[in-house]
């Protein structure tokens, strides 16, 4: 009788949202892209509120126990220099998203969108009226009618963000 051998994984990821948009986005990334030999990836979320309150919570889910860690946050609250001195002292990456998820997301769905000129209450609204509505958005499942995956190769050329997310998550 054969018994099969599990190996460990020799990348373990850590991949945490602000919140559960940026949750279900991250599973979605992680359901085309995670299921590489040697890599195991955990996402997971915050509550938001604050980049200082994000980090913590990150930490406290068991961030600090994987190979890579980052966190997926919005840039429409200021990340003060505390946050970004203990993130790297944590070793955890911080990855924005400009100004807010929405933002990020209508980015990389209409090629002449400017996110940075939006506020998050317009991104928001936009995303919503046009792409998925504040239900839709939570269940990662619905983003690959938005992104399915040649356009996010495509994509991923020309975002950096994208691009760092992708790799964090499939590079051993």
């Amino acid at each position: 009788m054969r018994r099969a051998i599990l190996l460990a994984p020799k990348i373990t990821v850590f991949a945490f949202g602000e919140g559960k948009t940026e949750d279900a986005f991250l599973k979605y990334i992680k359901s085309l892209y995670g299921r590489r030999p040697g890599i195991f990836i955990k996402v997971n979320c915050g509550s938001g509120k604050s980049p200082k309150i994000v980090l913590d919570q990150a930490i406290r889910n068991g961030a600090l126990q994987y190979d890579r860690r980052f966190i997926f946050l919005d840039t429409d609250v200021v990340w003060k220099q505390e946050v970004k001195d203990k993130a790297k002292i944590k070793k955890i990456e911080l990855i924005p998203s400009t100004p807010c998820t929405e933002g990020f997301l209508l980015s990389l769905i209409e090629p002449n969108f400017n996110s940075t000129i939006h506020s998050s209450k317009e991104c928001k609204r936009l995303f919503h009226k046009k792409y998925l509505t504040k239900t839709e958005k939570l269940d990662h499942r619905n983003y690959k009618k938005l992104l399915p995956v040649k356009k996010l190769e495509f994509l991923r050329k020309k975002d950096k963000i994208l691009d760092k997310i992708i790799r964090l998550m499939t590079t051993t």
